[in-house]
């Protein structure tokens, strides 16, 4: 057998195992339900909002200022997502509000 048909053999079985590894890791990914990625995004929000009214929590004008202005972002993006209707949207932003 002539060395140009050893290494193109050689050459196939390393890219067969090269695919063969790609496919099995890509096929290990979870997808997430609606339900989760709405949990999901609801408390990214919760946490988001905390973590920038916490260092306000002294000064009562400046936290108010703050809150409201992610609220409205907030209300924003949440409006643009297609997993949440115009109720929800209100019902989520009143919980937020409560923080």
């Amino acid at each position: 057998m002539s060395d140009e048909i050893m290494y193109s053999l050689i050459g196939i079985v390393i890219l067969i195992f090269i695919i063969l590894a790609v496919l099995k890791n890509g096929a290990t990914s979870q997808v997430q339900t609606k339900e989760e990625k709405r949990k999901e995004i609801i408390n990214s929000y919760k946490k988001e909002l905390r973590e920038a009214l916490e260092p306000l929590k002294n000064d009562k004008q400046k936290r108010m200022s703050k809150k409201s202005e992610l609220l409205k972002q907030f209300s924003n993006e949440l409006s643009r997502n297609i997993f949440f209707d115009a109720s929800e949207i209100k019902e989520i932003i009143l919980k937020l509000s409560q923080i």
